[in-house]
This record gives structure tokens, C-alpha cells and sequence, in this order.
């Protein structure tokens, strides 16, 4: 039998990409986004900023800041480049901290001209521990939690009153998170910033409607074909790809999307319909990485994501010894269950050779999809590869 590992690619399998929606749900949603002509309001929770992107929705809030190409903005290394791109769009001086195998910072290094830093939740871990952010605070440093890898169940229940944490936070919606709408990203703001920040956002641009359309379309599209992909799909996926219909997430970080950076109306109403249920599904995740994390742990592996109504993953990261990571790859290739790397290299090459807790991080760690679409089924082909691993 003809074995790939190509299911985010619209092949045969369990993928890592475009499993965090079902696409007949998203189909009902979208139809219903097309017969409702009202302009949507976001009455869900009104601390949330909807964005075409979590990268665009980064950039805007840093502008929003007064952050500029006079200060220093300290990032985690064990990140990906959508982050340092809106960042570098600012002109900002750029500093990577480095990680350990907790997914913790090892040691940050302020300089003078330090005015944010951005702790990085990442797989339900956050970079930097309460007590060093209440210190940072205290300098006068500004917070941004990017949670894009991890928002829980508590950030989509109806709050209409400001938290008293004063937290700035990101969120993103995009192919390959906890929950899809194919693109899009959100701000979180629970400060006394909230209403300032409320006047910029209405200053700016959406998406076009006809942009917004397409991406609906092939999110629809990319949503069925990653849970219903075949043999032969992926030449069909690289032949749109090389065509340019498949859009790469990497556009995000163009000047043009910056330019109209709010969600687009159609996107708006879809994520407003799913909203209510957004905890439901964000807890059966967290369900299925903790049974995937208990089979793992019973056989010798450590699971270095968590989980809680606070956090949810995408995926349960794991570690293991660079020399038995053929080995569990090809378990799963023989199954068509896709395994990642994430993050696998650095978004700043100059860093390669100072930052060596995360490069040792990048050689060991491995990660397996646990979205809530995934069904009974698909989550008993991936306990009986890990039975056989060791």
C-alpha cells in the first residue's frame, strides 16, 4: 500500500492543518453568513478585536503601543517567524531569549531600550513565569501573551466586564490551531487601554468582501479535503498552490494585509456563530490530548504540553532522543498520521548559536495532532502507534 504523510496536503489521513473545524459545520455557518444582510456587531465579548490575522492583529497592537524602531522587543526563540515579521514591519530592534525543555525562558537579558516583551504560551506553557512578568511590569515593560498555540475555554465566555489582570493577548484562528476559520486572529484586550485601543480598531479597514469570499470558499474546501483527502489529492493541492489559488498564511505578513487589517464581514459572522460553543469544543480537545498524553507517558515518553480551561494545544508535544525519532515517525507515516517538528528553526539565522537550550528543545521535541474533529476512530489509530513504540 502507498504510504504518505501528506494528510494537511488534502492526502489520506490524520493531518496536522485545517482539523480544527468540521466542514459541513462550516458550510451550514457559511450559507448562513451570506442570508444574513444585518452588519454584524460583536456583542460576544466586547474586550475582543477580530483581525485577518494574528499576525496583522500583533502589528497593529505594537503600532497602537508607540513601539518603534527606537525600542527593544524581546521574543522567545521557540517561535515562528509570523511573529518577528510584524515586529521587523516596525522597525523595532529584535531580542530571541532562549528556552529550556519546559518550554520556559532561561534568562532574558533587559536592555535600556526594552519597551515589550512578548511571553509566549506555547502548547499550553507559558515562557515566563508570573512572578519575573510582575518584576518586568514594574520597569515600565509592556506584556503581549501570545496564546496563539494555546487560548482556552475561558476567553470565549460572555464577560462584559473588564478583567483586572490588565493582560494584552493574541489569539489566532489559522489552519493549523485549536480552532479554524481558515485565517483570522484576535486581540484580547482586558485593560484601562480597552476603549483607546476601541477608537483605533474602528479607524481601520476590513478585508474586502470579495477577498473575504475566496478565503471562506477555500477554507471550505481545504476543511473537507484534509478530512476526506485521497491518494491523488495532493497533486491537486500542489498544482493550486503553484497556480497561486492556495493562498500561503505567509501573505499575512505583506503590506497589503496591514493596509485592511480587520476580519472580513463574512469571517466576522461565521466566528460569531460558532462563539457559544467555542468552549464545548476547545474542552473535548483538551479530552483527547490527555488521553494521547497518558499513553504516552505510560510508555516512558515526556509530555511537555498542558492543558486546562485556561489553555488548550492543538497538539500534545512530546520529546524524545534524536536517534528514535525515524523510528516513531515512520509508526505513524505506515498509519497516515501526521507528526510535526514545531518549531524546528529559528525565525532569526544570526541566532543559530546562541540560543542552545532551544536548539536542544528543537532536536528533541515532537508533536501529534488532538483537535476536537478528530474522531473516535482516528484517536484509537493513534494510541495503538504509540502501544507500539517501545
Amino acid at each position: 500500500m502507498l504510504k504518505l504523510i501528506t494528510a494537511s496536503k488534502w492526502g489520506p489521513g490524520i493531518s496536522l492543518l485545517w482539523r480544527g473545524n468540521d466542514s459541513r459545520e462550516y458550510q451550514k455557518n457559511l450559507i448562513k453568513s451570506f442570508k444574513d444582510n444585518l452588519e454584524n456587531n460583536l456583542n460576544k465579548k466586547n474586550n475582543l478585536f477580530l483581525f485577518e490575522s494574528a499576525r496583522v492583529g500583533l502589528f497593529h497592537l505594537i503600532k497602537f503601543l508607540g513601539i518603534n524602531k527606537n525600542d527593544n522587543v524581546q521574543v522567545i526563540g521557540f517561535t515562528c517567524d509570523a511573529v518577528t515579521d510584524s515586529i521587523k514591519a516596525l522597525g523595532c530592534d529584535i531580542t530571541l531569549y532562549d528556552c529550556n525543555e519546559k518550554l520556559e525562558s532561561v534568562k532574558l537579558n533587559i536592555k535600556k531600550n526594552t519597551k515589550l516583551i512578548i511571553c509566549q504560551v506555547t502548547f499550553g506553557v507559558p515562557s515566563i513565569s508570573d512572578n519575573e512578568i510582575n518584576e518586568l511590569e514594574k520597569k515600565g515593560i509592556t506584556i503581549i501573551y501570545d496564546k496563539a498555540l494555546s487560548y482556552g475555554q475561558n476567553d470565549f465566555k460572555k464577560i462584559n466586564m473588564k478583567d483586572k489582570n490588565e493582560k494584552l493577548e493574541i489569539i489566532s484562528f489559522e489552519s493549523s490551531k485549536s480552532f479554524t476559520i481558515g485565517w483570522g486572529g484576535a486581540i484580547l484586550i482586558d485593560s484601562n487601554m480597552h476603549d483607546d485601543f476601541l477608537i483605533y480598531y474602528n479607524s481601520l479597514k476590513r478585508t474586502s468582501k470579495i477577498n473575504d469570499f475566496f478565503r471562506c470558499i477555500l477554507t471550505l474546501i481545504n476543511l473537507y479535503k484534509c478530512a476526506n483527502g485521497g491518494y491523488f489529492s495532493p497533486i491537486m493541492w500542489y498544482l493550486l498552490r503553484f497556480i497561486g489559488l492556495i493562498r500561503q498564511s505567509k501573505s499575512s505578513s505583506k503590506p497589503s494585509a496591514r493596509k485592511n487589517p480587520r476580519l472580513g464581514i463574512f469571517s466576522e459572522k461565521i466566528f460569531n456563530y460558532y462563539f457559544d460553543t467555542l468552549p464545548f469544543k476547545l474542552s473535548k480537545s483538551n479530552k483527547i490530548h490527555n488521553l494521547i498524553k497518558k499513553n504516552l507517558e505510560i510508555h516512558g515518553y515526556k509530555v511537555i504540553s498542558r492543558v486546562s480551561e485556561q489553555y488548550s494545544s492543538p497538539r500534545v508535544a512530546f520529546l524524545a532522543e534524536k536517534h528514535d525519532h525515524q523510528n516513531i515517525k515512520n509508526v505513524f507515516t505506515k498509519n497516515n498520521i501526521e507528526l510535526g517538528d514545531w518549531f524546528n528553526e529559528l525565525p532569526i539565522k544570526s541566532y543559530n548559536t546562541s540560543l542552545p537550550a532551544t536548539k536542544k528543545l528543537m532536536e528533541k521535541i515532537i508533536n501529534i495532532p488532538c483537535h476536537w474533529t478528530l474522531k473516535e476512530e482516528e484517536v484509537a489509530r493513534i494510541l495503538n502507534c504509540i502501544n507500539v513504540l517501545k
